[in-house]
């Protein structure tokens, strides 16, 4: 198992296209350790025991489509943290310990079609999440504000947004 990552671990691996590195104790990763990975199009970091997000992590990563932090203990989304990866296709948040969903996030995630967020301890999203994307499937059951699958088109999106008002504070 690995503990750690070091610096720029993968700098020389510019044409990888998948890393998975579930089910390895690794709570803290420098901030750098993906960058260069330009080619990078899915990246599993599933029960890494992943408390912070280091928004660094994603910066040049333009082909990243599927992005997988289940299972680990995430409390938060900085802002900005996804907005460099315009093709992120693919995000799944569940289980970790969410509380807020902030659409500061996300930045304008237009290729966004799907969010895992079950089982996380969310109490607020924000509403305006919504209107950054053309539609998508979002994955909200088993949490404190919202215990539901929501899926966001034109059509839906007036009542996606108001049920998410509901609990956004």
């Amino acid at each position: 198992q690995l503990t750690s990552l070091p610096e720029n671990a993968f700098s020389n691996a510019r044409n990888l296209k998948e890393i998975e590195l579930d089910d390895n104790p690794l709570e803290n990763i420098p901030g750098s350790v993906f960058q260069g990975l330009t080619s990078l199009i899915t990246l599993d970091l599933i029960n890494c025991q992943i408390r912070d997000v280091n928004p660094s992590w994603f910066v040049n990563m333009p082909l990243l489509d599927s992005l997988n932090l289940a299972g680990n203990s995430i409390r938060t989304l900085p802002d900005g943290l996804f907005s460099m990866n315009h093709n992120l296709a693919r995000l799944v948040l569940l289980g970790n310990q969410i509380q807020l969903i902030q659409a500061e996030a996300f930045g304008n995630l237009s290729s966004l079609y799907v969010i895992y967020a079950t089982s996380n301890q969310i109490i607020a999203i924000d509403p305006a999440l919504v209107d950054g994307v053309n539609y998508f499937s979002f994955h909200l059951d088993d949490n404190i504000c919202v215990d539901e699958y929501l899926y966001i088109n034109d059509n839906t999106r007036p009542e996606v947004r108001a049920a998410l008002a509901a609990c956004f504070a």
